[in-house]
């Protein structure tokens, strides 16, 4: 009788182990999922503070280039040039013009507004496809970067989304 009880007990031991292992793996599944978001959300606060400081940079740089004796555009006071617009349909100098006019006048904020503007153009380039639009209007810039953020991803949605991070700030 006592070696038919023990006949029935075999293989327990071995079915508690595989119980045990499934366990033990689903929740390592679980751990590396979390895992996975956690990395994903750090690259995208990572993309959001590039496009921060670079926004940041134009509007110290518009901030900046500023003479003591430029006027408001539209002004009648003649002689004196305007204060230089960075958006992107009033970029001042096209090819070479503007820094020989600037110059001569003693002014070089056209010139300074477009090697700006350059520099910004440049520096959007640290994210991937990234597309930026610097816009003027009453007495307003709205600087706006917008990027493919591959690594923003919600459940049952493996495609990339596309991330803005916009500023707004008094023209000088």
């Amino acid at each position: 009788m006592k070696n038919d009880s023990m006949n029935n007990q075999q293989g327990s031991l071995l079915l508690e182990s595989m119980v045990a292992l499934a366990v033990f793996s689903i929740g390592l599944l679980g751990l590396a999922s979390i895992q996975t978001r956690v990395l994903a959300a750090g690259s995208s606060a990572y993309y959001r503070s590039i496009a921060a400081d670079i926004a940041a940079d134009l509007a110290d740089r518009i901030d900046a280039n500023r003479s003591p004796f430029a006027v408001p555009a539209g002004s009648d006071t003649t002689g004196v040039p305007a204060v230089a617009h960075y958006d992107d349909t009033a970029l001042p100098c096209t090819g070479g013009s503007c820094a020989t006019a600037s110059a001569e006048a003693g002014y070089a904020t056209a010139a300074v507004a477009k090697a700006d503007k350059e520099e910004f153009l440049k520096s959007i380039k640290q994210l991937p496809n990234a597309s930026s639009t610097v816009a003027r209007a009453n007495g307003r810039y709205t600087v706006s970067i917008s990027w493919t953020d591959n690594t923003r991803w919600k459940s049952g949605d493996s495609g990339a989304s596309q991330a803005t991070f916009s500023v707004e700030f008094p023209a000088p």
